[in-house]
């Protein structure tokens, strides 16, 4: 991560920190400390997600490209790619340095929960609310216990994937952020569309990158 990168993001929490009198206060369900690991576990894995907002309270942000790969071979490696192997070193965001299901057995379906562990210790939840592959499939990050969640309540994200012709994939990643109060309101539209563009930027070229080359190596593929 970059010096400059860094330092955007870190405004980010810095605004946070100045706007914490102004806020409500912001408890994560499951940080208390004194609470066990499976205590932690049980309070996350029951609590009910947030409400999706109307379009017209969430700030948003689109990244479309092409992945030289079938769209049934994006399919199934998007769904069992580690997400740390897409986001670490991403640049513009605390790395993720892996996830922990707390619902069945792998992170597919409606209704599917993990927590996502990030650098530094923080975390978030993140749930599938639609699984329509291969069409589309859409989530929610929330429950962060960054700083900067005190100006953010949740990020929705959609995937939708689509065949250009047999052997391209175009991916529309679509991520909205519900912003916390108003300070959240006025900080959060820039940054989503800065910031978090560049970082989203980063994580498709990414994704080309590794679907394209494990495309290659896999059995019977040519190349």
């Amino acid at each position: 991560m970059s010096p400059a990168h860094i330092s955007r993001f870190r405004l980010l929490a810095l605004m946070a920190a100045l706007t914490l009198g102004a806020c409500a206060p912001y408890s994560p369900i499951g940080a208390d400390p004194r609470l066990s690991p499976a205590e932690r576990d049980a309070a996350q894995t029951q609590a009910r997600r947030p409400e999706i907002a109307p379009a017209d309270q969430l700030r948003s942000t689109t990244v479309t490209f092409r992945v030289d790969v079938p769209l049934d071979f994006m399919v199934q490696w998007h769904g069992r790619v580690p997400l740390e192997d897409l986001i670490e070193n991403s640049g513009e965001a605390p790395d993720v340095v892996g996830t922990e299901l707390l619902t069945g057995g792998s992170f597919a379906g409606s209704g599917a929960r993990r927590r996502v562990l990030l650098e530094g210790g923080d975390t978030a939840l993140e749930d599938l609310i639609t699984d329509d592959l291969p069409r589309s499939y859409r989530y929610i990050a929330w429950n962060y216990t960054a700083d900067a969640a005190r100006l953010v309540e949740y990020g929705v994200g959609e995937f939708s994937m689509l065949a250009v012709d047999a052997d391209t994939t175009e991916v529309t990643w679509t991520y909205a952020f519900k912003p916390r109060g108003l300070m959240g309101w006025l900080f959060v539209g820039g940054w989503v569309n800065s910031t978090w563009l560049d970082w989203m930027e980063d994580v498709a070229a990414r994704t080309i990158d590794r679907a394209e080359a494990d495309y290659l190596a896999a059995d019977g593929a040519p190349g």
